[in-house]
């Protein structure tokens, strides 16, 4: 393991990295958890400071998971209208609704 950096050390054998990597979080995720973690530690008077960029964080992983679900809502119509030429209509809606509990 890498020399820690005493804002982020924890006495234990792991750092927040390893903590995003063991929970697969996308980078905004990870940075965010980041700058929950070390609040106040790196410095104290930029607390508030840290804590406004893991809000920041969060905020660009809460509108990229909102874009990509329109896209993904639009594709799905696409599909639908390509499938629905290839199934059953009763089967295909039986499919959607499936899926659609699925997300």
């Amino acid at each position: 393991m890498s020399k820690t950096p005493k804002h982020y050390d924890n006495g234990a054998n792991y750092d927040v990295i390893d903590i995003a990597n063991d929970y697969n979080l996308s980078f905004a995720r990870g940075n965010a958890v980041k700058y929950i973690v070390r609040a106040g530690i790196k410095k104290q008077d930029t607390e508030i400071e840290d804590l406004e960029k893991a809000i920041t964080c969060l905020e660009r992983e809460i509108n990229y998971l909102e874009k990509n679900k329109e896209i993904w809502f639009t594709n799905i119509f696409d599909v639908y209208e390509l499938v629905s030429k290839q199934f059953d209509f009763h089967i295909l809606n039986y499919l959607i609704d499936k899926c659609v509990w699925c997300i």
